[in-house]
């Protein structure tokens, strides 16, 4: 993730890292994701960031906001516009529509990268999460 986030931070101030749901999917059948849903490809976040420009931290302040409203899905869709939440609901919004979208809410330049590593999406916010990661861990050691 790192080598791939540098490698575009002359395109962007802030770097996100997108795990493919297939590969997600093919590794644990029965966990569930949230899955980011784009005309060209399906992803699940990974909780991995790169600030890699000096607008950066925007995207930071940005995100807290989203999250803050997170319970309210009105206020986000407001921050995204009508036609962008409407084209992302009917699958015809692509991943790069999506960053411009993003970084255009945010103030500075969004990118993503794609982590090929299907642990990279599995977070630990529920106790199913915890066990799969437990399970993880045991098998890897």
């Amino acid at each position: 993730f790192c080598r791939s986030a540098l490698q575009k931070q002359k395109q962007a101030d802030f770097i996100i890292g997108l795990v493919p749901y297939a590969l997600v999917k093919a590794e644990w059948p029965e966990s569930k994701r949230t899955v980011l849903k784009f005309s060209d490809g399906y992803f699940c976040g990974s909780n991995l960031f790169a600030i890699v420009g000096s607008d950066g931290l925007k995207a930071l302040k940005f995100w807290q906001q989203v999250e803050a409203d997170r319970k309210r899905p009105w206020r986000i869709a407001q921050r995204f516009g009508f036609t962008t939440m409407v084209a992302y609901l009917a699958r015809q919004l692509d991943i790069n529509e999506a960053m411009s979208v993003l970084s255009d809410a945010a103030g500075c330049r969004i990118d993503f990268v794609t982590v090929q590593h299907a642990r990279a999406a599995v977070d630990v916010d529920s106790v199913a999460d915890q066990e799969l990661a437990e399970q993880i861990l045991l098998a890897e050691s």
